[in-house]
């Protein structure tokens, strides 16, 4: 009986996430200066705190906001931009050196620049979109690349259209690299939005007000904020992974029938 429950998944998870709790607790006691390190207690008598006020939720939901705003751009560049580099090589060439540097450019890069460039308000959407653009499009290239030959060859021979060989064959065969990507865009979206609110420093965001703790050295705060930020981040990654596995389900590559006529094909 305890060998199997010592053996199941969920509780290895939960005791780790336990240990490390622990860990942190002891640490807090042991240094005893809540400057430094507030404990577990400490920090959630501040996250109580924030929660009594609604401007503390204009926040969240406008940084939230933000992320979307930059995800949601990315998945729409990336896919359509990725398509069509998988398709053309000449493309490619062409997205392949700009994507290559902007995955090589460290985030705080793009947010200094984009501070001379545009508003404060808009640099956590437009770093965000950078930092997630690569991430889609290299996957939607790759399966782009990766569509089964058998199939593009079959198309050929009954002259299926470009535009149905992409509505039909290339974008069922990239969805599993689409809602990979999406995935683990969200992740980065959200750690480059809240980095770049830190820096920029927006009017109403999560990132402003962790810098504010800083300036008042309410560290207590800060990790009620780094605390909301990776819960949130967990919820969002989990609804987008469950919300795609049920798109995904009963979906299926389209196969040219052989006992459809070449003309009813090619129309």
């Amino acid at each position: 009986m305890m060998a199997s429950i010592i053996k199941n998944k969920k509780i290895q998870s939960l005791f780790f996430i336990l240990f490390w709790l622990l860990l942190w607790e002891v640490a807090a006691k042991i240094v005893d200066k809540p400057v430094i390190l507030p404990t577990i207690g400490q920090t959630l008598r501040a996250l109580f705190a924030m929660a009594q006020h609604g401007e503390f939720y204009h926040h969240v939901a406008l940084s939230l906001l933000r992320v979307f705003w930059g995800v949601g751009a990315s998945i729409i560049i990336g896919i359509v931009l990725g398509i069509f580099s998988g398709l053309y090589d000449f493309v490619y060439r062409f997205f392949n050196p700009i994507m290559s540097v902007i995955k090589a450019t460290p985030v705080v890069s793009f947010i200094i620049l984009a501070l001379v460039w545009m508003k404060t308000d808009n640099i956590p959407v437009f770093v965000c979109f950078l930092m997630c653009v690569p991430i889609i499009w290299t996957n939607v290239v790759q399966g782009v690349r990766d569509t089964d030959k058998r199939l593009l060859q079959m198309c050929h021979v009954y002259q299926i259209s470009k535009f149905r060989m992409i509505r039909e064959v290339y974008l069922p065969s990239v969805r599993g690299y689409i809602f990979s990507s999406i995935a683990a865009s969200i992740g980065i979206g959200w750690k480059s939005t809240v980095a770049a609110e830190v820096i920029a420093r927006p009017e109403i965001s999560i990132g402003g007000g962790m810098y504010e703790t800083k300036i008042y050295l309410e560290t207590d705060n800060l990790f009620a904020l780094t605390l909301v930020v990776i819960v949130l981040s967990f919820i969002i990654e989990y609804a987008i992974k469950n919300l795609l596995n049920n798109f995904s389900k009963g979906k299926k590559t389209y196969v040219p029938q052989h006992s459809k006529s070449q003309k009813s094909l090619s129309g």
